[in-house]
């Protein structure tokens, strides 16, 4: 038997519509939001929503879960809508406090009205990790990699 979806392509494709449009006058140009994932297991509820740029200078996942035995009387649809109303208020806050708020990195119990969220996320530089990455296997990225004496010239 196969377990049931947490939303439909349709659901996810107005929720990311909807996050844009809530904070669109707060997005930068190349920047946006996906659903990495979004899972119904047996002893929880789990969603991911990444907020970042064309060339991953900035990647925030922001990782949101509920989980049965802290809120028992949910169901499947009003799961996804406390995960969706979380997931909101997050990115509500992090915009309104100029991107300066941030998760925990390991799961945090967070009280979201009458339901206890885990939630974690940190902001990352994917560009710089992967140029560190190169650097770190020998090869030469000088090429790669701005020069501050050319800033101030």
């Amino acid at each position: 038997m196969t377990a049931p979806e947490l939303m439909t392509e349709e659901f996810e494709f107005k929720m990311l519509e909807e996050l844009t449009r809530r904070h669109g006058r707060f997005i930068r140009h190349g920047e946006g939001f996906r659903v990495q994932s979004h899972e119904v297991e047996e002893d929880a509820w789990t969603m991911t929503v990444v907020f970042e740029n064309a060339d991953k200078s900035l990647h925030l996942p922001v990782e949101v879960a509920l989980l049965v035995s802290e809120n028992p009387k949910l169901k499947n649809d009003e799961a996804r809508d406390v995960l969706v109303d979380f997931v909101g208020y997050f990115f509500e806050r992090y915009f309104r406090e100029s991107r300066e708020v941030t998760l925990p990195i390991d799961w945090g119990t967070i009280p979201f009205g009458e339901f206890v969220v885990r939630a974690r996320g940190w902001e990352k530089n994917l560009k710089l990790e992967e140029l560190a990455d190169r650097f770190l296997a020998g090869e030469d990225i000088g090429h790669l990699v701005e020069s501050p004496r050319k800033k101030g010239t």
